[in-house]
């Protein structure tokens, strides 16, 4: 007997084709368990056109899945994970993401997709979704600002301006989307802000944001990248350094600041630190690096200094302020002469 094999079968033939065998082996085996159908003209038709809707119907899974590709390999998805004592903790589940790209309005996505199932740990990594057998989309996760976000507002901000563009960054934060300088002029101007904004303002925050990334790439590239240490130099390093610290009796290891609950995290500043004080204009936040100076100086050895830089203030505008601060006299009485005995 004639049969149209639905299923490759070894040793019988390929899918679709058309194969002579015994006819119980035919009727038993192949037609019962749905291997085969009997042979007839009007059988071989209605298989061959349910075989071209099925390539049709895959071909078209193919195009979508590449076009799904093309939206996802376009966000930045982004995510606030909780604090502990000011450090991030956690992953981010799959569940979060599946939550974002679907109020995004990305269907058709689910755990089964995740290529790795390993923890997705905070920084900005690239994580494979497999839209199809032969369509994998590369997706950006990111945990960088949420918890800027959570504790900064737009009326922190002084001016109404930078207010505005703070407000359109976090607006693209929140929906996942790139943050540049054209996706943030797009959305002020959507929102009829781009006038009281200005393109000045913008193009002064996009030439910062440009000479911070060149000046951070000429540090990495200055050619002052540590060498190559064997672990056994730094392992005796480490050990004199014990050493030394244990001879000391739990007193700071290095240099005050000045402040007690400072000083109880840090252990005083240590050879290498880089300690940003960050605060809104008027605030004293130079009032308190002055502070911080000259408690350190005070507790400097004989050949140690203490410099200060600034690119605000000039030499006698920051003496003032030091002088004001140790003698306890205000600075408009020290400006105006006003000083006496007491």
């Amino acid at each position: 007997m004639k049969v149209i094999l639905l299923k490759e079968v070894a040793k019988v033939g390929k899918v679709n084709e058309v194969v002579e065998v015994a006819e119980g082996y035919g009727n038993n085996f192949l037609i019962r368990t749905g291997l085969a159908v009997a042979y007839s003209p009007a059988a071989k038709l209605r298989l061959e056109a349910n075989l071209a809707k099925l390539a049709q119907e895959a071909e078209q899974r193919y195009q979508s899945a590449l076009v799904v590709k093309e939206t996802i390999s376009q966000l930045n998805l982004r995510f606030s994970l909780p604090q502990h004592l000011g450090k991030t903790s956690g992953s981010i589940s799959h569940k979060q993401i599946l939550d974002q790209l679907t109020s995004l309005g990305i269907k058709g996505i689910d755990k089964t997709s995740f290529v790795s199932h390993a923890p997705i740990l905070v920084g900005a990594i690239t994580i494979g979704l497999k839209l199809h057998p032969q369509v994998i989309a590369q997706l950006r996760v990111t945990h960088a600002l949420g918890e800027t976000f959570a504790v900064l507002r737009e009326n922190d901000l002084s001016d109404p301006r930078y207010a505005h563009v703070f407000g359109a960054i976090n607006a693209l934060y929140s929906e996942g989307r790139p943050v540049d300088p054209i996706a943030v002029s797009h959305h002020l101007e959507r929102h009829g802000l781009f006038a009281l904004v200005g393109a000045e303002v913008l193009t002064q925050i996009s030439h910062n944001y440009a000479n911070i990334e060149k000046k951070l790439l000429d540090i990495s590239q200055s050619g002052h990248a540590a060498e190559l240490q064997p672990i056994r130099t730094i392992s005796d390093s480490l050990y004199r350094k014990l050493g030394e610290l244990e001879k000391q009796d739990h007193k700071l290891t290095g240099t005050t600041s000045g402040f007690n609950a400072i000083d109880r995290v840090t252990n005083g500043y240590q050879p290498g630190d880089l300690i940003v004080l960050a605060a809104r204009p008027g605030m004293g936040k130079t009032a308190f690096a002055l502070n911080i100076l000259v408690n350190a100086a005070r507790d400097l050895l004989d050949d140690e200094v203490v410099v200060m830089f600034s690119i605000e203030m000039g030499a006698e505008q920051l003496a003032f302020r030091m002088l004001s601060s140790e003698s306890l006299v205000p600075q408009t009485d020290l400006r105006l002469g006003r000083i006496n005995s007491r």
